[in-house]
């Protein structure tokens, strides 16, 4: 049996990538400033949403959240997110495999993004178009344009994320 969070991705036909990706979890930490100026530790907001690990190939995307894959959910419940990132993925030359590790998070918390991921896909619509849409918080990066970049540290990462061209409109999708 698994333990953790594992999810389900499908292999690269040009590189062997793991069938399973771990989803990092946050730990709640006693004493942050102790780990204040070690690089080996990235410490960021913990959002209470859905977690949600986006594989881009070509012109794909598949969802995954708890260890199964919910392509479809994403795209009938959350298009503006889907179109968003597949598009500007494509738009701005991500032809590789890339696999974004996030948070589903609607403004009101995480009833408003239980009741949206929980509806019929023309409710889900209609309740986000009434009560804000749900955002997808991207805090990692584990392929990007067909590299494995989880030997990476975590802050390069991540700049190499925020720095190209597509994170201004995919680090907080919606």
């Amino acid at each position: 049996m698994r333990t953790g969070e594992e999810i389900m991705v499908a292999r690269a036909a040009s590189r062997k990538f793991p069938e399973t990706f771990d989803a990092m979890n946050a730990r709640p930490i006693d004493n942050v400033g102790a780990f204040e100026g070690d690089d080996d530790y990235v410490m960021e907001p913990k959002y209470d949403g859905f977690r949600l690990i986006c594989d881009f190939g070509g012109t794909n995307l598949r969802g995954y959240s708890r260890g199964r894959a919910i392509d479809q959910l994403i795209k009938d419940r959350l298009p503006r997110i889907h179109h968003t990132l597949l598009h500007t993925l494509v738009r701005y030359g991500v032809r590789g495999r890339t696999v974004l590790d996030g948070e589903l998070m609607h403004p009101d918390g995480h009833r408003a993004t239980a009741g949206v991921m929980k509806s019929l896909p023309d409710r889900a619509v209609k309740l986000q178009q009434d009560k804000g849409w749900i955002d997808y918080i991207l805090f990692d990066v584990l392929v990007w344009d067909g590299e494995d970049v989880r030997d990476w540290p975590q802050g390069r990462r991540s700049s190499s994320w925020k720095t190209s061209s597509a994170a201004s409109r995919t680090n907080r999708a919606s």
